[in-house]
């Protein structure tokens, strides 16, 4: 796949314009019981998919089941399927209500692949076992979506950069 070099460590990927940061080599503190593990360096999207960006996914695969869901609490948030599209003003919030499969074709479509559990932790805690992307301080509204302070989701970037993790990545 095609992509554009911004600095040694940040990438834009051609497919999907997302901006990606590299996590460099070394060890750092995995799980709850901290333990270490050494990982290559890898590339990861700076932030979560939006809705406009899987929008695209859907557009160009139109047989692909749209983001809906039958629970009552959350089917506020289904995607309208005359349109084939999300909630309006909503493109720039994270796309939700999709599985881990759908969210495995949106990589392999755009020519990457999901973060292993160990990456995307790395990637979301740092290497000096933070127990948040920002560090150890209890979750605040400066920092991120938590505790129903918000009446649903966000628009992504909305807490960048307080809650951004050590590698310049947000809302994880």
């Amino acid at each position: 796949e095609t992509y554009q070099m911004l600095d040694e460590n940040r990438l834009q990927w051609e497919k999907d314009g997302k901006e990606m940061v590299c996590v460099p080599a070394g060890q750092f503190f995995y799980g709850s019981n901290n333990k270490i593990v050494t990982l290559p360096d890898f590339w990861i999207d700076k932030t979560p998919v939006t809705n406009a960006e899987f929008q695209r996914f859907i557009k160009a695969n139109p047989d692909y089941p749209l983001p809906n869901s039958d629970n009552p609490a959350i089917a506020h948030l289904n995607w309208n399927p005359a349109t084939r599209t999300y909630l309006p003003g909503q493109g720039d919030y994270p796309v939700v209500l999709i599985n881990w499969h759908d969210a495995n074709a949106y990589a392999e479509w755009v020519g990457k692949r999901l973060p292993t559990d160990e990456e995307w932790e790395k990637a979301a805690r740092g290497t000096e076992g933070r127990l948040y992307p920002w560090g150890d301080i209890s979750p605040q509204p400066d920092f991120c979506n938590f505790g129903r302070h918000e009446n649903g989701p966000t628009p992504v970037g909305k807490y960048s950069p307080n809650g951004d993790s050590p590698f310049g990545c947000a809302d994880m």
